[in-house]
C-alpha cells in the first residue's frame, strides 16, 4: 500500500548505495509520518512498512534499507540520534554478496593467502560500509553469517573493543634468535550481544565473532571464552592476577588484562575444570 508523497514526514535515516564497479547511485530513506513508517525513493515515492513498531524494527523490515552489498559503497546516515542510534543501525544492517577475503595485514613477503583461508575465521571480508561517517566492517561469525562491527584500526580491531580478558606477549626478551615476536589473545566485547575471540601475532590475525546474550555478565562471558580459547596459557596468569601479580612476573613484557576483581577470578578458578586434571 502506497501513501501520498506530500504527507507530512520526518526523515529518520538515509541510505546511499554507489556501485564500486560503476553505475547509478541509488538513494532511499526511512520516514516517519502520522500513519507509521515508510521507505522513500529519490523520486519521492513512498511505500509503507506495516506492523513496524519503532524505527529500528522498520529498518530491519525493509530490504531496501538494511541491505549492504559488498560490491557497493553503502552509506547510512541517521538524521536523529534519538530515533536511531549508530548502534541500532549496526544491529540492523545485513551484509550481502560474495565473501571474498581481504588482505589487510602486510608481511615482508607480501603474501597473505595463508592467513585467510576460511571465511569462518576471517576478521573481515571486502566491504565498503559507512555509518554516520564512520567506516565499519563486515566480519563473519562462527557460523559464517556476516555481521557489521565497528573498529578504529583495521589491523588491530580489538584495540577499540571492550577488553574482557587478554594476554599480550612479546618474546623479544626471552626467545631464541629468529623466534622473537609479539601478539595478543583474548576475549573482547565488540558491542552488546557480540563477543570476539582474538588471536593475533605480528604476522597473523584471526577473529572469531560469536553472538551471545545482550545482557550476559562479564564473568559468564569469560568462563565461556576460557573454554573456547584453551585455558592452559591463560589460567596460570589468572592465578597470578588473583594474588596481585601480572603476567610480566612470569615472563618479561607479558601483560594480562582482566575485567574481573580478584574474588571473581578466584571463583572462576575454583569452578573451572580441565579434563584429566584437578
Amino acid at each position: 500500500m502506497d501513501v501520498c508523497p506530500n504527507q507530512a514526514a520526518r526523515t529518520l535515516l538515509s541510505v546511499e548505495r554507489r556501485p564500486l564497479a560503476g553505475g547509478q547511485t541509488t538513494n532511499h530513506a526511512l520516514l516517519a509520518t502520522s500513519t507509521g513508517y515508510h521507505v522513500a525513493s529519490a523520486t519521492g515515492h513512498l511505500r509503507n512498512l506495516p506492523g513496524a513498531q519503532n524505527p529500528q524494527d522498520a529498518l530491519r523490515r525493509s530490504n531496501l534499507l538494511h541491505a549492504a552489498h559488498l560490491n557497493d559503497e553503502t552509506t547510512f546516515t541517521s538524521h536523529t540520534s534519538q530515533a536511531l542510534t549508530p548502534e541500532q543501525i549496526l544491529d540492523a544492517i545485513r551484509p550481502t554478496g560474495p565473501r571474498r577475503t581481504t588482505t589487510a595485514l602486510a608481511t615482508e613477503e607480501d603474501d597473505h593467502e595463508f592467513l585467510f583461508e576460511d571465511v569462518n575465521v576471517l576478521w573481515s571480508t571486502e566491504h565498503h560500509i559507512v555509518v554516520n561517517e564512520r567506516h565499519v566492517y563486515a566480519g563473519a561469525t562462527k557460523t559464517g553469517t556476516l555481521i557489521v562491527v565497528p573498529a578504529e584500526d583495521y589491523d588491530r580491531p580489538y584495540e577499540s573493543w571492550e577488553d574482557l580478558l587478554s594476554l599480550s606477549w612479546d618474546s623479544s626478551d626471552y626467545a631464541g634468535v629468529g623466534m622473537a615476536g609479539y601478539g595478543i589473545e583474548g576475549l573482547f566485547r565488540v558491542r552488546p550481544g557480540l563477543l570476539a575471540h582474538v588471536s593475533a601475532t605480528d604476522e597473523s590475525l584471526v577473529v572469531h565473532l560469536e553472538r551471545v546474550g545482550r545482557h550476559a555478565s562479564t564473568p559468564t562471558l569469560i568462563r565461556r571464552g576460557l573454554h573456547a580459547l584453551g585455558s592452559d596459557r591463560l589460567l596460570p596468569h589468572l592465578a597470578l592476577a588473583r594474588y596481585g601479580f601480572n603476567a610480566a612476573d612470569l615472563y618479561p613484557d607479558d601483560q594480562l588484562a582482566c575485567a574481573l576483581e580478584p574474588a571473581q577470578i578466584q571463583s572462576i578458578l575454583r569452578s573451572y575444570r580441565i579434563a584429566g586434571r584437578r
